[in-house]
């Protein structure tokens, strides 16, 4: 008997005794030997992976890396080189950097060592913020390419070494000087690949950026290395004219008639747009970036979209406060929220939903933009809405330590002076001596005030008067809090009557204060997993400071208040076993406590 069929009968032995611990060491134990076994089929191993990323089961594609590292100390032929660039773009792709980090180093050291592997290391590197390491390692691979004559991977290692001295610029760190010749050093990098092989756009497009970014840097005798390439340069290498099929201009715009190309070449033409302050054919562009096939897939995903988003942001520092930024920026956040994965920062979000409000109100902007991705943009209006109620919870010194939200005092079968109360954990404020006992510590609510920092008073502290419900971190976790003081508060946020479907995949989101910095959507493998009341799992454990936020459905209806995250959640509705997740509880089941409790 094999080792896979011997756990298998162990697990019977297990399931039939009903000894619960057992069963969860022996299914750990089989899932290790069945991903070693997959390991060992490079064709085998990428289709699970597949599989893991697309339903963004964390845990199973960190075993999965797992057992291919371990897979490769074992391996007496190299693994297949193609196979292995696979698995690391596929990686990539959903910005799993830990894992790629490691399984190309074991790679590496197991005797995969292409040109290819190890610009995926560096990629990563630089992916992870280690700029210095990943700049040696690219260092080597351009002399290595040079010396082995590889042209391709020479360009991608000499984009790359572009990229990590662009990023240590923008990031403004060091003396004027050292951030002066980190400039030069990218630009250099840029600009030389494109000069001598004009096909490499992105090179070319980087070269523009970062010489637009010198002039509004006001860099004073700053001359690019190979000279001056314009936006227009760019476009009109892939054929970006406004003229027609004749040769004559006509009044369509090229974004909607240009032939089928690439993700990264739709941004980099973006891209040649914002260089001529061409905002309007900058956002034609972005609206075919992030535009789905017809059956419904993404070209661009959320690892595409939050580069070019970073992109503008970082390098063009295209401005909130600037409509016709603001347009554009606005565009790539909604499609990063309605894609799977990547989080989406509210920063200001009043500016936010003036900016969205402005363009929904123009009536040229749908035509611009096309009424699918118009749609999407009054969802994600509808989300910066819900977000105007949500509140942080900030102690003596004012650091921020939990989330709280707005809700109707009737919706929560409550009889109150006021029309709203506040909504929050009762682990993170509660007047039981017990939570405040507990870890985390809960807040007595003299000791803590909140802000709504998305709503038109964002500066403005309000007091807690008392804890007018509460059930204990045990039981429901929550605790319904009366405020001091009168103002002009934010919409109370809608209560949803019942639970999505499981029968098919459902997005659930979460708007909080993570680590008590700005207001944020969390969009980190939002994927709904489970309901049984009162309980509400998702993908996957968020960050400190969330306990306490509002959990909405994909309609931005609230289902559940957010109160924990681990990596060893009990499953629900009776299955065996554990899994990584977030916990919320159903909104329903807390009224239900509230109107049938005390008083």
């Amino acid at each position: 008997m094999n080792e896979i069929a011997r756990l298998r009968a162990e697990l019977d032995a297990a399931v039939a005794a009903f000894d619960g611990e057992a069963v969860r060491t022996i299914a750990e134990g089989l899932a290790t030997g069945i991903g070693q076994r997959v390991a060992e089929h490079p064709d085998a191993f990428l289709a699970a992976l597949g599989r893991s990323l697309d339903t963004f089961d964390d845990e199973r594609t960190a075993s999965l890396c797992a057992a291919l590292v371990a897979h490769l100390r074992e391996r007496e032929a190299p693994y297949p080189p193609d196979r292995a660039v696979d698995v690391l773009a596929r990686l990539r792709r959903k910005r799993r950097v830990h894992e790629v980090l490691n399984v190309a180093d074991a790679l590496l050291q197991y005797g995969c060592d292409t040109n290819r592997v190890r610009r995926a290391y560096a990629q990563a590197l630089l992916d992870a913020g280690h700029l210095s390491a990943g700049i040696d390692v690219l260092e080597r691979l351009e002399t290595r390419c040079l010396e082995s004559a590889d042209e391709r991977e020479l360009a991608e290692a000499r984009g790359l070494l572009g990229r990590a001295w662009k990023q240590i610029y923008c990031t403004g760190a060091g003396s004027p000087s050292r951030r002066r010749a980190a400039l030069e050093r990218a630009e250099r990098h840029y600009a030389g690949e494109f000069r001598r092989d004009p096909q490499l756009l992105w090179h070319g497009i980087n070269s523009v950026a970062l010489q637009c970014r010198a002039r509004r840097d006001a860099l004073a005798g700053y001359v690019p290395s190979t000279g001056t390439i314009a936006g227009p340069e760019i476009a009109a290498l892939v054929g970006a004219t406004d003229s027609g099929a004749d040769g004559d201009a006509d009044d369509v715009p090229l974004a909607d008639r240009a032939p089928d190309m690439d993700v990264w070449t739709q941004a980099t033409l973006a891209e040649a747009c914002l260089a001529e302050d061409d905002f309007a054919g900058a956002l034609r562009w972005v609206g075919r970036y992030i535009e789905r096939d017809e059956d419904g897939r993404a070209p661009a995903d959320a690892f595409e979209i939050a580069s070019t988003l970073r992109q503008f942001e970082e390098v063009w520092q295209l401005d909130i406060g600037n409509l016709e930024h603001a347009r554009i920026l606005e565009v790539l956040r909604s499609a990063l929220l309605d894609r799977e994965g990547g989080s989406v920062s509210l920063a200001d979000a009043r500016a936010e939903a003036g900016a969205i409000d402005a363009m929904l109100e123009d009536a040229a902007f749908e035509q611009i933009l096309g009424r699918d991705r118009f749609r999407n943009l009054r969802w994600y209006r509808t989300g910066i809405e819900r977000a105007r109620a949500v509140c942080k919870l900030v102690g003596a010194h004012g650091e921020g330590f939990g989330t709280g939200f707005l809700v109707r005092a009737e919706d929560l079968g409550l009889r109150h002076a006021s029309d709203w109360v506040v909504l929050t954990n009762a682990h993170v404020v509660s007047e039981s001596a017990e939570e405040r006992a507990g870890t985390p510590a809960a807040v007595p609510p003299d000791e803590a005030s909140l802000r709504f920092e998305a709503s038109d008073e964002p500066e403005r502290h309000y007091a807690i008067t008392r804890v007018l419900a509460s059930s204990p971190r045990r039981e429901l976790d929550f605790s319904v809090l009366a405020l001091d003081g009168e103002g002009d508060f934010p919409e109370p946020i809608r209560i949803a009557r019942r639970l999505p479907l499981l029968e098919s995949e459902q997005r659930v989101y979460v708007i909080g204060h993570p680590r008590g910095g700005d207001i944020a959507f969390s969009l980190n493998d939002n994927l709904l997993i489970d309901h049984e009341a009162p309980k509400v799992h998702y993908r996957s454990p968020t960050e400190g400071g969330s306990s306490g936020s509002p959990l909405f459905n994909q309609n931005w209806e609230l289902i559940g208040l957010h109160h924990a995250g681990g990596k060893d959640m009990p499953k629900l509705n009776g299955r065996v076993g554990r899994y990584p997740a977030n916990e919320g509880l159903w909104i329903q089941s807390i009224r239900e406590a509230i109107v049938s409790g005390p008083g």
